[in-house]
């Protein structure tokens, strides 16, 4: 069994479309420890306490993020 880490949620965006159909921003949330998006609509303060995608409680790593 891996050992627990502690990671953050990275705040992020990506700019999405064509001139066709326009263009938007398009914004989700990056897990620090396996740079995991999380494509999923979000309240800043409202984020996941965990990533689902490795399992790592998302509550700060060692520099305090």
């Amino acid at each position: 069994m891996e050992e627990l880490k502690h990671g953050h949620w990275i705040a992020a965006d990506k700019q999405q479309g064509t001139p066709e159909t326009g263009y938007w921003t398009e914004r989700y949330l990056k897990c620090s420890i396996c740079d995991y998006e999380r494509r999923h609509s979000w309240l800043r303060g409202e984020q996941p306490k965990y990533c689902e995608n490795c399992g790592n409680i998302m509550d700060g790593d060692k520099n305090g993020k």
